[in-house]
């Protein structure tokens, strides 16, 4: 693929500073910790949203009221 008024030979003739390895290190290091992260929140969320539709059937079903939830919850906040 060409652009336009981009030669070829200036491209090549491009002097690209690379990072030290200890730079590259730490830029990986930083990048893994930023996936594992991800990782976390993803799964928190996947575990968020199986809670969120085991709640929602215990309502539906008649199982669990809404006002036993919020009595719950108020319990929870004198603790």
């Amino acid at each position: 693929m060409s652009v336009p008024g981009i030669n070829r030979n200036h491209v090549h003739a491009l002097i690209i500073g690379l990072p030290t390895v200890q730079e590259q290190q730490s830029i990986a290091s930083c990048l893994m910790s930023c996936d594992a992260k991800i990782a976390a929140l993803e799964h928190e969320a996947h575990l968020h949203d199986e809670l969120f539709r085991a709640m929602l059937e215990e309502l539906m079903t008649g199982r669990l009221r809404a006002g036993a939830l919020a009595e719950n919850e108020a319990k929870n906040d004198l603790l």
